[in-house]
């Protein structure tokens, strides 16, 4: 029986579940390696199956899909195919061995005006869209690129967009609504609703992977390790932009950093520190809340039970009674002991940090700086924005733990 767009959707989402438990591990075994490096080259080969069918309309009714197919000339079909041809191990393959791209590949290339070693963003999105050149894009986007933990949770708005400045429009509100109960008859101040554009200019973001020459006999074929290893250093690096971008744009660098204290993190402190971001604005419950907790504070908050006799750890009510908690190895370790977290209001819908990705992913090939040592370097450059546009929907903590 072939393949549904349903069947392709609950496969990846079955594997994504299981691969966000192993990321949650601080330390893998050589196991876990095995399967986190399977999982995530399933999820990707899952999730351009999935885009291609979206985009060819199979989660739509067929009256549909032929009304748009007759109104687009199938173009969005079209590029689907391209995408589903493409193949990131060729665009890797002519940067490593000086070749050139030839087929669905090239042809995506063209058609995003790409480099020959640049790598589409289009072959990690989890769907996809081609719009025009303008100077300024406003969101006419590629969604969830590199989807990650920290993304989905945290309230990260990551996309891809066309060439040009991105301008986001960020609405304000006041910070109190209408109150109290006017007569008939009586004039009634209005409300004053702002929406302000802001811009994301590019900027670069590099990653760069030693390759031993000897190794370079076997790179072919090992296209889904390739892909998985190169997905990973780019959520990591992008991750580590929301969190300490700089000019304290960061989730853990903004604003007025949190008081440090001498009172070891409790069962109590750390619900307490939690509970109170409820400001019903941004956040009208408990569900509103998403935390990220750095590994030292997750583990000692795993074992903190509000009494000898509870069986609920701190971390497991809140996983109960908040949108979630997550860990992440990339908040900075413990400093004199405090280590910092941030808590989200309106969890992975509030939007309230926007990350922009240009373009592709130009691969630099250096055979001379580590010439000597008989290994290959490869660059991986991204264009991309990090910016925090909605400052009030987190908190920052600092949490002591000995």
């Amino acid at each position: 029986m072939p393949d549904t767009l349903t069947s392709i959707r609950a496969r990846r989402l079955e594997a994504n579940s299981k691969l966000l438990d192993l990321a949650g591990e601080d330390d893998l075994t050589e196991e876990q390696e095995t399967e986190f490096s399977a999982l995530t080259a399933s999820v990707s080969k899952l999730t351009r199956r999935e885009s291609a069918m979206v985009a060819a309309g199979a989660d739509k009714p067929p009256e549909v899909v032929a009304e748009g197919k007759a109104a687009e000339g199938g173009e969005a079909a079209a590029f689907a195919k391209l995408v589903a041809g493409a193949s990131i191990g060729d665009v890797l393959d002519c940067a490593l061995f000086g070749k050139r791209a030839v087929g669905a590949t090239a042809e995506l290339q063209q058609e995003l005006a790409l480099g020959e070693n640049a790598v589409p963003l289009a072959l990690f999105a989890a769907s996809s869209v081609t719009s025009g050149g303008d100077a300024e894009t406003q969101e006419e986007t590629i969604p969830q690129v590199f989807p990650s933990a920290i993304s989905r949770g945290m309230g990260i708005d990551r996309r891809s967009v066309d060439v040009g400045v991105s301008n986001v429009p960020v609405v304000t509100q006041p910070e109190d609504g209408p109150t109290g109960v006017t007569a008939i008859g009586t004039p009634v101040d209005h409300t004053t609703v702002t929406i302000a554009g802001v811009q994301l200019v590019p900027t670069r973001l590099q990653v760069s992977a030693t390759i031993g020459r000897d190794e370079l006999s076997t790179f072919r074929g090992l296209e889904d390790q390739v892909e998985g290893v190169l997905r990973q250093a780019l959520m990591s690096a992008l991750d580590y932009q929301a969190l300490y971008s700089a000019g304290d744009n960061g989730l853990l660098n903004h604003g007025v950093a949190p008081a440090d204290t001498a009172v070891v993190m409790t069962f109590a402190s750390l619900m307490q520190a939690v509970t109170d971001v409820v400001d019903g604005r941004y956040a009208a419950g408990l569900g509103d809340l998403n935390t990220l907790l750095g590994p030292a504070t997750y583990r000692l908050g795993a074992r903190a039970y509000r009494g000898a006799s509870d069986a609920e750890t701190v971390i497991e009510k809140l996983m109960r009674t908040t949108g979630g908690v997550m860990t992440s190895g990339l908040v900075a370790a413990p400093d004199a002991d405090n280590q910092q977290a941030v808590t989200a209001r309106g969890g992975a819908t509030a939007n309230g940090y926007a990350q922009r990705l240009w373009g592709g992913i130009e691969v630099i090939r250096d055979p001379y700086t580590k010439a000597a040592d008989g290994q290959l370097v490869a660059t991986l450059v991204l264009m991309q924005a990090s910016k925090l546009v909605r400052a009030g929907i987190y908190k920052r903590h600092s949490f002591h733990l000995s």
